[in-house]
């Protein structure tokens, strides 16, 4: 495929310089020290037990304390401590989560397909953002380069899958 289209590829380098610029402009990033209880979902009313059950733990004992003994995550051995996270390295809802709450704050359990979890920020930080111009380009002309490529690839594989017939032979 990257033979057949390679030559077809072609990126619009004013795009490029302007993520740049977007990226040049972001002088500072937010990282986050999270911590973690995490346990396996339960019916509705085991549920609202236990989560009451951890409230009540984090309360008397202390986050460290709960996670230790209820989570289901390896980093309960590390009493729920997951480490500093930046911003970028979030997912969107994770990142709105932690931006709300103050620091030393456990925020309402969020329910994913792993189960729940329990997310505290144990600190907050804002760091200047370094990079390399020239790098951060010719990754950013990568990713552009990819993303055309698998359009093509795509588009390929659309146009042989309607030119292909298959018999099939029942017996």
């Amino acid at each position: 495929i990257f033979n057949l289209y390679k030559n077809q590829i072609s990126v619009d380098i004013s795009e490029i310089h302007d993520q740049l610029k977007i990226i040049q402009n972001q002088n500072f990033i937010e990282e986050y020290l999270v911590y973690e209880i995490q346990i396996k979902l339960l019916d509705r009313e085991k549920l609202q037990k236990k989560i009451n059950e951890i409230k009540n733990e984090i309360q008397i004992n202390g986050f460290e304390k709960a996670a230790t003994k209820y989570s289901k995550s390896t980093s309960a051995l590390k009493g729920g401590r997951l480490g500093w996270f930046k911003e970028t390295e979030l997912s969107e809802k994770i990142k709105e989560i932690l931006g709300n709450i103050n620091v030393g704050t456990v925020a309402e359990p969020l329910m994913t397909p792993e189960g729940l979890i329990f997310l505290k920020l144990a600190d907050k930080k804002r760091v200047e953002q370094k990079f390399n111009l020239e790098e951060t380009k010719n990754i950013l002309l990568k990713a552009e380069k990819n993303k055309k490529l698998k359009m093509y690839s795509l588009s390929h594989y659309n146009k042989l899958t309607q030119l292909t017939l298959i018999n099939y032979n029942l017996q």
